[in-house]
């Protein structure tokens, strides 16, 4: 699942740089995730999964970013701290 590559169906912006949305892929079908990009995201968003977060709750979260960008943990967590 990591590095794959990914169109997330954007459903809504969270936070700055942090949008809410459905991974639709052929082998990734109805699977949530988090994008989180620098630029603006409306509508479809093609990019990578970087990271998978898991919630205390045991659900399970994609992280999708641009194949161009770069998050290290520390920023992760800064980014997802703002849910």
């Amino acid at each position: 699942m990591l590095a794959s590559r990914v169109n997330v169906e954007i459903f809504g912006e969270l936070a700055e740089n942090l949008y809410s949305g459905y991974v639709s892929n052929d082998k990734i079908k109805n699977k949530k995730a988090y994008i989180i990009s620098e630029k603006s995201v409306d509508g479809f968003y093609k990019g990578v999964v970087i990271a998978v977060a898991t919630f205390d709750n045991g659900e399970e979260r994609l992280i999708v970013a641009s194949e161009n960008e770069v998050f290290y943990e520390p920023d992760l967590r800064t980014i997802l701290g703002k849910l």
